[in-house]
């Protein structure tokens, strides 16, 4: 029986699924922009990194964005001025460090890398001015893999996107969230265990009439709420995709956008959609 720990050295089957999904979205996202001549530079924020190369081998999102960076200039011999850069964040040094480690030895001038080693708080508050004063020139894509949800606020998501200038990857475990937003609603102490969950209903979901409070919902309808509530109001676009790691376990991808363009390259990816 694996263990959270080891859970996390470890390339699971839906992180390698998520993974894929996150590469295939790069290759479309950077052939366009490094292609377009208004856009003079891409930045790409993994705030949860995680380790990179992982113990059976397998590459997370970090090392994965990094080399299909290369692979994209090379594959297409681009000649582009677009400057690209990757942030990369985990709160522990060591996984931050094998991070830099691999880039190091699989250095490329496709694109610059800054590293940070902040608890998410910390991250957030450190680049948040940059992407809200994001020049017209300038795109970000913000990738959010969190080990959970209770760094996921609404108030938080929407600093990200108002500027109109970024696009956003979400992971969250759906499976667990549905599993326990009945008990985390009805538990009303400040301080326990569904405190995050009971933090994330009651911003994205208010109506204390909404199904997702009532319990009624299947995992596949709690993620085509999600999305809907990550519209904002339809002042963005956006869609999802879920992964099935098992008959009991769903987990679910989340695109948003500002652009109907960017809407429709993520519909190409070629993964289960709901919404």
């Amino acid at each position: 029986m694996q263990t959270k720990s080891n859970v996390r050295e470890t390339l699971q089957i839906h992180s390698q699924a998520k993974v894929e999904f996150y590469k295939t979205y790069l290759e479309r996202y950077l052939a366009i922009l490094c292609k377009s001549q208004y856009i003079k530079a891409v930045n790409i924020y993994d705030v949860f990194c995680g380790k990179g190369i992982y113990d059976d081998g397998g590459k997370g999102s970090p090392i994965v964005a990094y080399d299909t960076i290369k692979k994209i200039f090379e594959s297409f011999n681009f000649s582009s001025k677009t400057a690209i850069t990757l942030i990369v964040n985990d709160k522990s040094s060591e996984r931050i460090s094998i991070v830099k480690d691999y880039i190091a030895r699989n250095k490329h001038p496709y694109c610059s890398v800054t590293p940070y080693n902040l608890d998410i708080e910390n991250m957030f508050d450190t680049i948040m001015p940059v992407i809200n004063n994001t020049p017209n020139d300038t795109r970000n894509l913000v990738f959010i893999d969190p080990y959970g949800y209770k760094n996921i606020k609404k108030e938080l998501l929407y600093e990200l996107m108002k500027n109109g200038k970024t696009e956003i990857i979400l992971f969250l475990p759906i499976s667990h969230m549905q599993r326990f937003t009945n008990a985390a609603i009805q538990d009303e102490e400040e301080i326990t265990q569904y405190a995050p969950l009971r933090d994330f209903v009651s911003s994205f979901f208010p109506d204390h009439n909404h199904p997702i409070r009532q319990n009624t919902v299947s995992a596949k309808e709690y993620i085509k709420y999600v999305s809907e509530s990550l519209r904002y109001n339809k002042k963005f676009y956006t869609t999802s995709y879920f992964i099935e790691r098992d008959k009991s376990n769903y987990f679910a991808l989340f695109f948003m956008s500002s652009h109907i363009y960017g809407f429709e390259k993520i519909l190409e990816v070629t993964f289960p959609r709901i919404g």
